[in-house]
This record gives C-alpha cells, structure tokens and sequence, in this order.
C-alpha cells in the first residue's frame, strides 16, 4: 500500500512528462500539489503559495538555479522545511551527502516517490 498524506507540496521539475508523473501521483494519494517548471518560478511559487510542507525539486534544471541551490536558498527562509532532490545523473552520492533525506534516483516508481516524500515529512516533525 502507499504511503498517503494530506500535505501540501512544491514540485520543481523541467521535464513536462516527469513534472505531470509527480504531480499526478502525489495527487491520487491526497495531496495538495503546486507544480514549478525551474528553480526561478519555484521562488516566486514559495512566495505566493508557501508556505508548503515539503519542496521536490530535481537536480539539474535549465537557469542560474539548479535544484541544489533552490534548496539552499529556500532553507534559509524555512530551515526545517523537508527538501527532497531527484536526479538521473551519476552524482546522487554527492546529493545524499549534503543532504538531510535521501536523493530519489530517476526513474522512481510511484511506490518510491511516495515513499520517499512521506518519510521526508514525517522525519521533519514540526517544521
């Protein structure tokens, strides 16, 4: 069974079919999704639609702004905030070592996405 919650989410993802793949999944399982195509619409998302109960951002996007420093930037606002990376590239080692939950390698299956997503919230607490 997978895991469902009712939280509302940021995703961040340049690839249309990915971004609609999360958004699509995390919805069926009770949350609320706000998508962003790259890291600069992401910070006017957070903005105006934040707070949010946790950020899913993929790694390397198009822009000044890639997943790694969206987080940093985000995290200075909202330290406790969960911030889950994804990448298909070689370099989630590198990912897992700066960050406080586990990277999602691509391609994640729905059962891994939802997995990953709530063990970030709920590891979080009260953020």
């Amino acid at each position: 069974m997978l895991d469902r919650g009712n939280e509302h989410i940021l995703v961040v993802e340049d690839d249309t079919m990915v971004r609609e793949f999360a958004e699509g999944t995390l919805i069926s399982l009770g949350y609320s999704v706000t998508c962003a195509a790259d890291a600069t619409e992401a910070l006017r998302v957070q903005e105006t639609d934040g707070p949010f109960d946790l950020v899913f951002s993929d790694m390397v996007m198009p822009g000044a702004i890639d997943g790694r420093a969206l987080a940093t930037e985000v995290m200075k606002q909202y330290p406790m905030l969960p911030f889950v990376l994804t990448t298909g590239y070689a370099d989630v080692e590198s990912i897992g070592a700066e960050s406080r939950f586990r990277p999602l390698v691509k391609p994640y299956s729905r059962w891994q996405l939802a997995e990953a997503l709530r063990e970030a919230i709920d590891a979080s607490g009260d953020h």
